[in-house]
């Protein structure tokens, strides 16, 4: 049997053994963990070597990592800034920091050191720096010249009381423990080296009163309010009506949370106590950025746009022809064009119907419209249009016309989706034009830059500046570029909620609700953006804002935002409903067509009526008299004859009015006129009750003859004198015409 006194022994062994690890012995580390230990000596002292050595012998060498190094030169700080990331080759849980013999004049080298070794930048476990020194004073100039005043740095200073029985060696008796702390009124604020010095930080004192001068810059929103609505919280903010930006908010939330002001000073990364920003895009991050930045997400600038091109009440023509693609109505006018060209060859072979150029335009003109008529269902005339062409125009009308109507017909009674664009390139790929904002500054990327940027590193070519409009900062100035004068404008902007609420301001308030307009987001410049904290409660505000983000506070205020946004756009302009009707608008540019047709047509009208003369004299036409032909002009029984004579028209260029060869084939017809109406005459047997005798219709041939053959004459002496002269004539046509007598076969009556 085991003896009840060895038990007892052993236990009393065991327990104050493990009491004894409470008080550890003077030099130990244990309390910050199973650190590594860096020793930076900055004098060359034994004293100073043999407490170096001191202090790893009482650390457990065994089991202790460290690395012992002299005073690093920092002249080349590139050299010094690749080499920080190459120091060590060892895991680190934590890791310590101890310069041995402080004194005035290492107060650069420990800033330097601390900005440009990467220790300083890593989390508050490898953050920790140990000043040993024999005189307190020193701590305090180097409070005053560290660089430190936005670094999260936990510095200790230890005051080292010697043993004085052994003035020549260095084995401390006593040491006593100082938390340098920037923030509070006392610096050096007396700490106790127990367990709790592991979790020891700037947050700690804040229960014994900050400085009053502490305040961290920032970029607050154009409305921030000290003190103001926006501080106190939502049931203040409902009832009063007031937008208060997520941004603010988060200001006021880490106000209140860790006891800061935040001010706006012109340039936040010079402040002595750091910054906070909430939004901030870096072209290059640096090794000092990995510990400050907070809330990554992803965002871009995003697209406002409208659609003004509404089916059923559109006025432009190209809605009507945008059933069929380019090639198809170019087709449709190769083939009109080889058969009106086909009638010209055709009626050129024949001139006993061709007098003047007039028929040839006339002829040209009648064959074409009688071919487009096939293209609206009307009736083909087909004493123009020879059989094969009527049957194939036939088939393709039928064709075109049948696809025409179900596709236009389709898209008025339901219209097609308007275009959605996701990308910069498809906006100017169909002609819209960018409206943004945009200030050039010194050491400042502008928008327009980082745009033109953009488009060289995806490959998309040279940045069209010709369709871009770049303005300064005014939204007003913004949203008013889109408008219906000018539907080809689309405007950028970077915040999501600043872009919501332009989208209904623009849709119903500057429209009224007539157009639709579109909000795409993140087309542009889609980059990752962070919160930063370069200040000494980056720690602090990187777990507040992480608390906000995960509780889904910011995405609750922008929802309010939203909402409230909404709920004012409910007092403007409500969305129109579309309308199953088509309304006048759609056929405005037919009824344009057909207003200047007429106008046209009573023009020539007026024309023709005023030059009508009959010889060198001007006459009155009697409106009764007056007919329009085919091809809308002023047809006169008074001006021009009904069977025997056609209009003959003559364009400025011509060299006579009349040439010997129209007279003379105008002649020829009359004369066979003559003989046909002699036989026909004597085939009859007139008798003498007739209302009109053969003697007077022979008389009124010859006398139309003896004029002609007259005027034949003249124009022929004419000819003789200047053969190749021409008349220069006005642009406008002038009419000539020949004056007739209608001959009117007598109806006489027969007895047998």
């Amino acid at each position: 049997m085991f003896p009840m006194h060895y038990l007892v022994i052993i236990l009393q062994t065991t327990v104050t053994s493990v009491l004894s690890m409470d008080k550890l012995h003077v030099g130990n580390f244990g309390y910050f963990g199973n650190c590594v230990i860096k020793f930076l000596r900055l004098g060359n002292d034994l004293k100073y070597i043999d407490l170096t050595e001191h202090l790893i012998h009482v650390n457990d060498p065994a089991n202790l990592i460290y690395t012992v190094n002299g005073r690093s030169n920092f002249s080349n700080f590139s050299v010094e800034d690749d080499k920080r990331t190459l120091d060590f080759k060892f895991y680190e849980i934590c890791t310590i920091t101890v310069f041995v013999k402080f004194g005035t004049d290492d107060n650069e080298f420990v800033s330097k050191y601390l900005f440009f070794t990467r220790d300083a930048h890593r989390s508050l476990a490898h953050s920790v720096f140990i000043l040993i020194s024999q005189r307190p004073q020193q701590y305090l100039s180097f409070a005053k010249t560290f660089f430190g005043y936005y670094a999260p740095l936990r510095i200790f200073a230890i005051d080292i009381k010697l043993n004085s029985r052994i003035p020549s060696s260095f084995f401390p008796l006593e040491t006593e423990w100082f938390f340098l702390c920037r923030l509070c009124k006392n610096i050096f604020a007396p700490v106790n080296y127990t367990p709790m010095i592991k979790t020891l930080a700037n947050k700690v004192f804040q229960v014994h009163g900050w400085r009053s001068d502490v305040s961290i810059a920032a970029h607050l929103p154009a409305l921030f309010i000290p003190g103001g609505i926006c501080a106190r919280g939502q049931y203040y903010i409902a009832p009063h009506g007031i937008v208060c930006p997520s941004a603010e908010r988060v200001f006021w939330m880490i106000s209140g949370i860790l006891n800061v002001t935040f001010v706006q000073v012109p340039n936040t990364l010079t402040h002595q106590w750091g910054y906070f920003h909430q939004d901030l895009r870096l072209n290059i991050y640096n090794y000092h950025h990995v510990n400050a930045l907070n809330s990554f997400r992803y965002s871009g600038y995003h697209a406002i746009y409208c659609n003004f091109n509404v089916w059923s009440e559109n006025t432009d023509l190209a809605v009507w022809v945008s059933p069929f693609t380019q090639e198809v109505y170019l087709g449709c006018i190769l083939i009109v064009s080889a058969v009106a060209i086909f009638r010209i060859f055709s009626d050129s072979l024949k001139p006993e119907k061709i007098w003047v150029n007039f028929e040839l335009m006339r002829s040209m003109g009648e064959a074409m419209f009688t071919i487009c008529s096939s293209f609206v269902r009307q009736t083909l005339m087909r004493k123009y249009v020879s059989k094969w062409i009527f049957v194939s125009m036939l088939f393709t009308s039928f064709m075109l016309i049948a696809q025409y109507e179900f596709y236009l017909t389709t898209n008025l009674v339901i219209p097609p989706r308007y275009q959605i664009f996701r990308t910069m390139s498809e906006f100017f790929a169909n002609g819209y034009t960018l409206v943004y904002e945009s200030e050039e500054g010194e050491n400042m990327m502008s928008v327009r830059i980082q745009l033109q940027e953009e488009f060289v590193q995806k490959s998309l070519g040279k940045f069209p500046h010709d369709k871009t409009i770049v303005i300064r900062n005014d939204w007003e100035k913004l949203i008013s570029y889109v408008r219906k004068q000018s539907p080809r404008n689309a405007i950028l902007t970077e915040a999501k909620t600043k872009a919501f609420v332009y989208h209904l301001e623009i849709q119903h308030n500057r429209l009224e609700g007539k157009y639709e307009c579109l909000l795409i987001y993140d087309i542009a410049l889609n980059d990752g953006w962070f919160a930063i904290a370069e200040n000494m409660l980056r720690v602090e505000m990187g777990q507040s804002i992480k608390a906000l983000d995960q509780g889904g506070f910011t995405n609750l205020w922008d929802g309010e935002i939203m909402h409230f946004v909404r709920l004012k756009a409910m007092q403007l302009a409500r969305m129109r409903v579309a309308s199953p009707y088509i309304s006048t608008n759609t056929l405005s540019s037919f009824f344009y067509v057909s207003g200047i047709s007429l106008i046209m047509f009573g023009i020539i009208f007026m024309a023709e009526a005023t030059i009508c003369k009959k010889g060198r004299r001007r006459r009155r036409i009697d409106l009764r008299n007056l007919t329009f032909t085919y091809s809308g002009f002023l047809k006169s029984y008074n001006c021009f004859g009904n069977k025997i004579g056609k209009p003959l028209v003559l364009c400025a260029g011509q060299s006579s009015p009349l040439t010997v060869q129209q007279l003379q084939r105008s002649v020829s017809y009359l004369q066979a006129k003559l003989n046909s109406a002699n036989k026909e005459i004597l085939d009859l047997k007139l008798k003498q009750s007739s209302h009109l005798s053969c003697d007077m219709v022979k008389d009124v041939s010859k006398n139309m003859i003896n004029v002609l053959t007259a005027r034949l004459a003249v124009e022929m002496a004419a000819q003789k004198k200047s053969v190749s002269r021409t008349v220069k004539r006005p642009p406008s046509c002038r009419i000539t015409q020949i004056v007739t007598t209608r001959i009117v076969t007598p109806r006489i009556a027969t007895t047998k």
